[in-house]
């Protein structure tokens, strides 16, 4: 477990906690080198982590939303459990949809077709489709305000976290970990033509692109989620690289 920009030793102690979750999709999971780890393993380091930021660019004629639809199913399974009381309460999936291209009718057949038949099958995607709330901005202004009401949300949230014993040196340690989060950014540079022009005719006071990205990063910072950002093209390729343990995938 490597040390990222901005965190401290305890940082990596907490975010190493929390197990990584493979897509089960070849490209995506070679791209940081799932195939080289042992399946039988470690499961907390296999995967995608806490506070990594992927950044998926694609052509336009691109399915992303599905693929998107994917790694959804595959972070709420925990690569594979299946059954009611497997389930992981503490998951939490945040989408930021602004072309409304996400159906959630599409994500249920995709979690029922991922899911072996039996008596509890319904109730099961039922449980998981309530763990993912989507986010419709129309404006980089909405969507900033959106973040910053999220990011206290979670702070508040009464059952947000749990306990894991630990020993350091033979002593007991109870660390104390959020909810874990996956971040999906869909069409991230959806206003990006929008903020220019505004940037252009008020001047720099108002680079809201600027403004989200550095939101974005305290959320990362606080939050610790798993974040799957998605682009048209190369244009906004320099979000990824700005923050912590960042990938990048031309799909």
């Amino acid at each position: 477990m490597q040390l990222q920009r901005d965190e401290t030793a305890l940082d990596v102690l907490l975010r190493s906690i929390d197990c990584g979750f493979r897509t089960n999709i070849p490209f995506l999971d070679e791209m940081i080198y799932v195939s080289r780890v042992s399946r039988n393993g470690d499961e907390t380091e296999i995967g995608y982590k806490p506070r990594q930021v992927t950044q998926l660019f694609a052509e336009h004629l691109f399915p992303t939303t599905t693929l998107l639809y994917h790694i959804v199913a595959a972070f709420l399974l925990e690569n594979g459990k299946q059954n009611l009381k497997s389930i992981n309460s503490h998951k939490q999936v945040y989408i930021f949809d602004h072309e409304y291209e996400c159906r959630a009718e599409t994500l249920q057949e995709i979690l029922m077709q991922m899911i072996a038949f039996g008596g509890d099958r319904l109730k099961i995607v039922q449980a998981l489709m309530g763990q993912v709330i989507v986010y419709r901005c129309h404006s980089t202004f909405e969507w900033i305000a959106t973040v910053n009401s999220l990011y206290f949300d979670l702070m508040e949230k009464p059952n947000a976290r749990n306990h894991n014993i630990l020993l350091l040196d033979g002593l007991p340690l109870i660390c104390y970990t959020a909810v874990a989060v996956l971040l999906i950014l869909h069409r991230i540079n959806s206003f990006d033509d929008i903020d220019k022009h505004l940037t252009q005719q008020f001047g720099n006071g108002v680079a809201l692109t600027e403004q989200l990205h550095l939101l974005l990063k305290d959320f990362i910072q606080c939050h610790t989620p798993t974040v799957i950002a998605s682009a048209e093209g190369s244009q906004s390729a320099t979000f990824a690289f700005r923050f912590f343990d960042s990938n990048a995938c031309y799909v």
